[in-house]
């Protein structure tokens, strides 16, 4: 159990944090929503974003020290991810309300001051999902290390892409469009289509930078099996769409149950993708350098 003296200190620690969290990222957004012309607005924005992006992981990274048993640098990795999701969520939001922040502007713009504890709010679960997520994975790598890295690299993965296509869809039911049911499959089958090669990207991205990094080991052996676990990722995850490219039969069923989804659907299948590549690929290596 923690002392009073010690919460306090860490409700002091994470106060400072999140004050230069907010300084370091909420002012851009503030300027272009005060100005509020249409170039303004779209760079306040943007500026808004990449502050919060970029801020934070240089914060995380320099200060190394904390009052808990998580680093910097986990805080770092952890942020990338999990602020490019909110990212996304945060622009349907702003885009499904536009005309709404725009009336409350015109009525008294003394309401532009919503836009603070908006970002604000924004800023502050962002900490909280950072913190949170590098506790998780320092105490999963303390346990078993193996599936630390799985799991680490199914969310640098998996987590951006399966956030545009819940924000997407988000957008498609809150704006009221209706369509019928193989028209919004069709609408969803080519959201899906653009997130699985960022998917890919992500994967090559994590591969190459994280898992080299979080492996043990001799840096020749790392760089092999980061080089088997990525081609043997890209050979699993088209063998669905492949059987679903090469499948005589047609019908309902498969818009529905069509094998090319087990390989588009973020997050789901990137637990079965990477840890397959990532036990293939480990013994592939064991037998290189035995």
């Amino acid at each position: 159990m923690e002392t009073f003296e010690v919460s306090l200190m860490r409700c002091i620690y994470k106060g400072k944090q999140f004050s230069w969290l907010l300084a370091l990222s909420v002012p851009p957004g503030i300027a272009g929503f005060i100005l509020h012309t249409p170039y303004s607005f779209l760079w306040g924005i943007i500026g808004f974003i990449l502050c919060g992006l970029i801020g934070p992981f240089l914060y995380y990274f320099v200060k190394r020290e904390d009052l808990g048993d998580a680093e910097g640098p986990y805080h770092s990795a952890a942020h990338l991810a999990a602020w490019s999701a909110l990212s996304v969520f945060f622009l349907a939001i702003v885009w499904c309300f536009l005309d709404l922040f725009q009336e409350i502007w015109e009525r008294e713009m003394i309401f532009a001051a919503l836009s603070i504890p908006v970002m604000a709010a924004a800023v502050f679960l962002s900490m909280l999902l950072d913190d949170a997520l590098a506790h998780v994975y320092i105490f999963l790598r303390r346990k078993n290390e193996n599936i630390a890295h799985w799991l680490a690299c199914c969310y640098f993965i998996g987590l951006i892409p399966a956030s545009i296509i819940v924000s997407v869809l988000f957008i498609y039911f809150f704006q009221g469009m209706r369509l019928d049911p193989y028209t919004e499959l069709f609408f969803v089958s080519t959201i899906l289509e653009k997130t699985f090669f960022l998917k890919i990207f992500l994967a090559m991205v994590s591969f190459a930078v994280y898992l080299y990094f979080a492996l043990s080991g001799i840096k020749g052996r790392r760089a092999t099996q980061v080089v088997f676990t990525a081609l043997f990722y890209l050979m699993l995850i088209y063998i669905p769409i492949i059987i679903s490219l090469r499948l005589p039969m047609a019908g309902e069923w498969r818009a529905y149950a069509d094998p090319a989804y087990i390989s588009l659907f973020p997050v789901l299948s990137d637990l079965w993708s990477v840890g397959l590549s990532m036990i293939i690929g480990g013994y592939v290596v064991k037998w290189i350098f035995k």
